[in-house]
């Protein structure tokens, strides 16, 4: 990672968080603000978005292969459980599809604080069981999500085990927050180098969406989650994050359990760095990341038709 990209990033990242980082704005104001992400990062006039229902729970469909796709994504946004949308990561989830050959379903899952855990987690089931309803093999699915749907991707992921449904081909997360009780070393260890993420901020987020509830419950936390027969997962995150053992503790446990989870962690770089892509060069480590995700999910998909 060269001092450049790292610039580039910051840029990239201020440009997007101006209008929701100023003042102490509501949680209306602030999932405002972050939609606002989507016109900056717009879908691509190749990618086709279509509104649909899942199991009951609203989605949107991104197909950017030209209607060549025979797999399928369900792409869980970030956004502390409390913001976010398909359209705050629309940019990103159109590169998705390009980079895959997928289709990639964003269900707009309930967010905190009207509705605390485990709706999200409910919801995300609920999505994949419809998937496998509409006759997708779980073979051709993979679980993806960022940041707190990261953490929500491996919930669900487990959740899926435990009620008995067939297990997607894979998982691939970016930046998972997956401690809401905030034990990892790095929350100490990089809060000086993480100029992206702070403790008190995703504090009140995880507040919301714990409401009451034991933070260590593995559908809330899943580091603290048995991860046994769960697929093959992977992983992507920054150097710098504050959040970065929640990665790392996530592969320990996975590998541990006699799960294949495998992690690249990118030296200086931020907190779901890759979803900035769009407003990033080409050669940016964020497109390298992608692609990286693009020859991992092809590999997965292989293995699980296999």
């Amino acid at each position: 990672m060269t001092g450049e990209s790292r610039v580039q990033l910051e840029a990239a990242i201020a440009q997007l968080l101006g209008d929701v980082a100023e003042g102490s704005p509501t949680v209306e104001e602030q999932r405002a603000g972050y939609d606002k992400f989507g016109d900056l990062m717009p879908l691509r006039d190749d990618a086709v978005a279509t509104r649909v229902s899942l199991g009951g729970v609203p989605a949107t469909v991104v197909d950017a292969t030209g209607g060549t796709a025979t797999t399928t994504i369900l792409y869980l946004h970030g956004g502390g459980y409390v913001i976010g949308s398909f359209r705050s990561h629309q940019g990103f989830i159109g590169a998705l599809s390009r980079l895959t050959g997928s289709k990639v379903v964003v269900p707009e899952y309930r967010l905190a604080p009207e509705h605390p855990f485990p709706a999200a987690v409910e919801d995300a089931v609920a999505a994949y069981q419809a998937l496998l309803d509409d006759g997708l093999s779980p073979a051709d699915i993979i679980v993806s999500g960022d940041s707190a749907g990261g953490g929500l991707g491996v919930a669900t992921l487990v959740a899926i085990r435990d009620r008995g449904l067939p297990r997607p081909a894979a998982g691939v997360f970016f930046s998972p927050w997956t401690d809401l009780s905030f034990t990892g070393e790095t929350l100490v260890t990089n809060k000086d180098v993480d100029t992206m993420v702070a403790q008190p901020m995703i504090t009140v987020m995880a507040d919301h969406y714990i409401a009451g509830s034991d933070p260590k419950d593995p559908l809330l936390s899943p580091v603290y989650a048995d991860l046994s027969g769960l697929p093959t997962m992977r992983l992507h995150v920054g150097g710098d994050e504050i959040l970065l053992d929640d990665s790392r503790r996530i592969v320990q446990h996975a590998n541990d359990a006699g799960v294949e989870c495998t992690i690249r962690v990118w030296p200086h770089m931020l907190h779901v760095f890759p979803t900035y892509a769009p407003l990033l060069p080409s050669e940016h480590e964020a497109w390298e990341a992608l692609q990286d995700v693009a020859e991992f999910a092809a590999g997965c998909f292989a293995s699980a038709r296999a």
